[in-house]
Order: structure tokens, then sequence, then C-alpha cells
């Protein structure tokens, strides 16, 4: 991943556990999205949203690599966010024209359910490339 001069990538060890850590990869535009994974036990988890929507993942080579293509289509700004009470959703295009998308909580109104055509009215951030 080439990031010299459009990011930084922090490392944070956890719990002085030699094989947990979370990494950062921070964007010097501060209209692109922080990208963010954790080495947790046998798991890993991707956040790539400024709200709650993350992806809980294994271990796996192929697990790495979504983590990698998620990285990689975040510094090129292929991201869109969607906003509104109680839910966020988060929709990242792949190199290959993939789109995945992941959806979480916003807030403490977990007791409450999304209002009807969220997405359709929510807040919606087209975030930028790094470059």
């Amino acid at each position: 991943m080439a990031t010299q001069g459009v990011a930084t990538l922090e490392r944070e060890q956890w719990h002085d556990a030699e094989h947990d850590a979370t990494w950062h990869l921070v964007p010097l535009n501060p209209k692109s999205l922080q990208v963010t994974w954790m080495e947790w036990g046998d798991g890993l988890i991707l956040h790539a949203a400024r709200e709650n929507p993350r992806w809980e993942l294994d271990r796996t080579a192929q697990d790495v690599q979504f983590i990698e293509d998620v990285a990689l289509a975040v510094i090129a700004g292929r991201v869109t966010e969607t906003v509104a009470p109680a839910r966020s959703r988060v929709d990242i295009t792949l190199a290959d024209g993939q789109v995945v998308h992941q959806t979480g909580l916003v807030g403490c109104l977990l007791p409450f359910l999304p209002l009807p055509g969220w997405r359709r009215w929510g807040q919606v951030t087209h975030y930028e490339p790094y470059a």
C-alpha cells in the first residue's frame, strides 16, 4: 500500500499481548476516511466508517485480503457513508467493481427501530481520495 505523503500508519499495542494490536491508517486529507483494523485473539475487526459499521472477520488469508482491498478502495476515495438517527451504512467500491457494505447502530438509540427510508433521506458523505 503506497501511502507515503498522503497518510500515516500507526500501530497501537493491546494488553501487552504480542499479537493483539490496532492499526490506524490516517489520511492527511481531512475529507478522506480513516481505516482501522484490530487484531484480537483469533479475529480481526475492520472499521472503515466515521460511525459504527464494522466487519468482524477471521484471521484467514481471504479476510486479510479483504482488509487490504477495503483499505485500497478507501485510499482511492470509493466510499460513501449514509447516517440517520439510529443507523449508519457505509458502501465501499472495491477495485474489481464489487460494492461491499455494512450497516451499524448509531448512538445510544439501540431499542429504536430505524425510520422508514432512512437510506434515502439520511446525511450522505462521499469521502475524498487520500491524494
